[in-house]
């Protein structure tokens, strides 16, 4: 059986390549520690670049021995391809022809680049682990199971990120919680400490009438009030009228 394999028709900025080429050597290399590989994608990883960056990347499936030999669309093929979109986060297609097959991963042109070199290392080695195995059935049963365990493995990944930033949100949540009830707390020890307030309770009643005093001439009113009183107290003959009212309107 002639082996096949893919070659990408897709010309990316040399730019892109050279990052996406660094950080395939450090995922190489025994020596790089989990620390190097969050740094360097932190670097590489912003805002700006996934604005500006936008594209696909063509990968064709040909025969390497004849190439106009007919070419079936492998079953392992299409898992393979869903792994890698899934994990670098972008979309594909495939597109069958007699002599080739197309898959165009489409994106941000970083992530699309990485999927489709990922499609390629794991295709080709995918392809050189099954002819260990001789015959239809088995072959095609290795690619299977080798195509879906790397689809767990992506799928385990995604979902242990998705919680991973969940607790941190909730971490996020809960601190600015408890920063609010400090602050609550505070607010109340300050509003405990403030001097005691004492209520005017002085009042002067007039028949069963209140003067309120909270008026700033109350006091001056009062006493031309008394002395108003006084006088004619003193002015009312002794026989006659033995009472009188005043109406005093404040």
């Amino acid at each position: 059986m002639a082996q096949e394999t893919y070659k990408s028709t897709t010309t990316v900025e040399t730019g892109v390549r050279d990052r996406i080429q660094k950080c395939l050597d450090l995922a190489a290399d025994a020596k790089t520690s989990e620390a190097d590989v969050k740094r360097n994608l932190i670097a590489y990883n912003n805002g700006e670049n996934k604005a500006r960056y936008g594209g696909d990347s063509v990968v064709t499936i040909t025969s390497t021995t004849d190439p106009s030999k007919r070419v079936i669309k492998e079953a392992f093929g299409g898992k393979l391809a869903s792994a890698m979109y899934v994990f670098f986060d972008c979309k594909c297609f495939s597109v069958n022809r007699r002599t080739s097959v197309r898959w165009t991963f489409f994106g941000i042109v970083e992530n699309t680049v990485a999927a489709a070199m990922g499609f390629e290392i794991a295709h080709n080695k995918i392809l050189d682990w099954a002819c260990a195995y001789k015959g239809g059935p088995p072959t095609f049963s290795y690619r299977l199971r080798v195509a879906d365990g790397l689809v767990s493995m992506v799928y385990c990944e995604k979902d242990r990120e998705i919680q991973e930033a969940k607790r941190k949100e909730l971490d996020i949540i809960a601190a600015r919680e408890r920063e609010e009830a400090k602050e609550r707390e505070r607010e109340l020890n300050r509003l405990q400490n403030l001097p005691p307030v004492t209520a005017d309770t002085d009042r002067t009643n007039f028949e069963g009438v209140a003067l309120n005093e909270s008026e700033g001439d109350c006091h001056v009113w009062r006493v031309i009030m008394i002395t108003t009183c006084i006088l004619l107290a003193g002015n009312c003959p002794s026989q006659g009228a033995s009472s009188f009212t005043i109406i005093v309107n404040l």
